[in-house]
């Protein structure tokens, strides 16, 4: 991008422009569409303005923090679908790095962090061991596991983010039972689904 506006700086505030208007004319009209395409090619962010209020936007998905209620995992899930929601399902290091941070600007003390832990939608319920997404039951391809994590425990089926040492540190295994945050998403293929619904 910067090169091209170089480009056009260079070209644009040389004497050529003044005696050959139409191929100024011309060279000005590559650059905007060299823009466009630079432009286009750039992974977009989807405008905060698409997302439910009080939720956050990251490439194409928005994500709330459901901080005011701890419920199970089961419940975390309902809670989810009861906003058009789904309970977070983690697919890349980045992803799972913006919910980390996320979470660290919710928490900016110390002394808010023990204990804190948030739903996020994987477990391995049907077969010790071996951990998939609720929602289709997929292995997980992107893992953000503690080390030491999962451990060994047998009743400890589903996954957190978790604080420990004063930061959101990664994933660990905790009882299905046991009652935590949910963090709910609602993805870029949700909303398309929802606004096709919409127009019939």
């Amino acid at each position: 991008m910067n090169e091209l506006l170089s480009m056009y700086v260079t070209h644009f505030s040389s004497p050529y422009i003044y005696t050959n208007m139409k191929e100024g004319l011309g060279a000005l009209s590559i650059f905007l569409l060299l823009l466009v395409v630079t432009v286009a090619g750039q992974e977009c962010q989807c405008p905060a303005s698409q997302c439910p209020d009080g939720w956050v936007t990251f490439r194409g998905s928005c994500y709330y923090i459901s901080d005011n209620i701890s419920v199970d995992w089961t419940e975390a899930i309902h809670h989810c679908q009861q906003h058009g929601a789904e309970l977070l399902i983690i697919e890349s290091k980045d992803e799972d790095l913006f919910v980390r941070s996320l979470l660290e600007r919710m928490y900016r003390t110390p002394s808010q962090h023990p204990g804190q832990e948030f739903w996020i939608g994987a477990n391995d319920e049907m077969i010790e061991g071996i951990w998939v997404w609720y929602k289709d039951d997929k292995p997980l391809h992107f893992t953000g596991w503690y080390p030491g994590q999962p451990g060994s425990e047998g009743d400890e089926d589903c996954a957190v983010i978790a604080s420990r040492s004063d930061i959101f540190n990664g994933w660990h295994d905790a009882p299905c039972s046991a009652f935590h945050h949910p963090i709910c998403e609602i993805s870029e293929s949700q909303r398309e689904v929802d606004i096709i619904g919409r127009r019939k």
